[in-house]
């Protein structure tokens, strides 16, 4: 049976929840906010499926070398690009899938801005995945029901993070030519527990519509933009920001990310995507004012996902070595605060964090608003 005593050992990839015929595992969320396995011991049958699923346990073993090949693209239609998080290159591997009668598997907000994985089949549907989450995603029963359309010689595209794309292929313990999978360049999974509270604390008496982590402006880059019932939007304020300073802040990042076993380029999708920060400083002359997004093929099913989307696409073939970037090359390290961290947010609240640790004071909200006046008069 899958025993830990370190919660560094497990990514909540909810692999060994699903593998267990005798339902001798439940998924309990602790004190932060994220799920692990508990076994029922008078259930357990010690078959040992549990740990053989395991993608902490498998890919420790793993090589952490990997050769892919390698573009800066980026999607030439303006629209899609625009409600995208980087190049939008996700929206055209939906568009793919679907066009041949597929299903895709991706991660987006319910009614209540939880974040959770479920399935589309229309490109509508799929605009709802489109943009990063910054929360780890609730992935409840979805790899059964993978299983179920990949038997029915369905196509499925499944977009997670790299440690849930390796739960996926090792809980269904056998290659499908039908299966297609993105994952994303991760930086870490932040707490859902403390999202619901920054949500509340953002939306004071208005109700939330919408999230975009990374919404566009004419210029390059993003910021996080939430837009109100009544009408009203935010973005970019010193309010709203608090939840990248949460998160680079790495106070509230899954432990066993700071152990990841996947910040290599031996890749665990059939695809990569992410930011291409540094795009113009190789190419300073490709799209200079746009977010550009990295993208690896890391398997004939990656490249050929890549050249069916090719057409739609400005891309670029670019070395290893003007793609590196923290994340493909060691995990994100732990706040030294964090367990402080957690010891003030447990007792004392939101409201309490963001003061100490965020600097949510009165004096840098005043100055936030004043040197906010004097960019827009300048």
């Amino acid at each position: 049976m899958i025993e830990f005593t370190n919660k560094f050992d497990c990514c909540g990839c909810t692999a060994c929840y699903s593998i267990c015929h005798h339902k001798a595992i439940d998924l309990i969320t602790d004190e932060e906010g994220f799920s692990y396995p508990q076994i029922n011991k008078d259930i357990c049958t010690e078959c040992g499926l549990c740990e053989k699923v395991c993608p902490i346990i498998k890919y420790k073993s793993e090589p952490k070398i990997g050769r892919p090949t390698i573009y800066a693209a980026i999607n030439t239609n303006q629209e899609q690009y625009m409600q995208s998080s980087s190049g939008g290159i996700f929206i055209l591997l939906c568009q793919y899938i679907i066009s041949q009668k597929g299903i895709i598997c991706g991660a987006k907000y319910d009614e209540d801005f939880i974040v959770k994985h479920s399935f589309a089949k229309t490109i509508e549907e799929c605009k709802a995945f489109q943009g990063s989450k910054y929360v780890q995603s609730d992935i409840h029963n979805i790899f059964p029901q993978i299983k179920q359309y990949l038997d029915q010689q369905l196509l499925v595209l499944f977009s997670g993070t790299p440690c849930q794309i390796a739960g996926l292929k090792l809980y269904l313990r056998k290659e499908y030519k039908n299966l297609y999978t993105v994952d994303i360049i991760c930086h870490g999974v932040p707490s859902p527990l403390v999202f619901q509270d920054y949500l509340k604390f953002i939306k004071g008496k208005n109700d939330i519509i919408s999230i975009n982590m990374k919404s566009k402006s004419k210029k390059k880059g993003t910021a996080i933009k939430i837009d109100f019932r009544n009408g009203k939007s935010t973005r970019q304020t010193i309010k709203t920001d608090l939840w990248n300073k949460l998160y680079f802040n790495h106070y509230i990042i899954r432990p066993s990310c700071h152990n990841c076993q996947f910040t290599h380029y031996n890749r665990t999708g059939d695809i990569t995507i992410g930011d291409y920060w540094d795009v113009n400083k190789y190419y300073p002359n490709f799209h200079p004012n746009q977010m550009v997004s990295l993208v690896l093929t890391n398997s004939p099913q990656g490249v050929s996902l890549f050249n069916n989307i090719s057409n739609s696409l400005d891309f670029i073939p670019i070395k290893q070595e003007e793609s590196l970037q923290p994340q493909l090359q060691y995990p994100t390290h732990i706040s030294p605060k964090r367990n402080e961290f957690w010891r003030n947010y447990q007792q004392k609240g939101f409201d309490f964090i963001a003061r100490k640790y965020l600097k949510y004071t009165l004096y840098n909200r005043i100055k936030f608003h004043i040197k906010n006046i004097v960019s827009k008069l300048l």
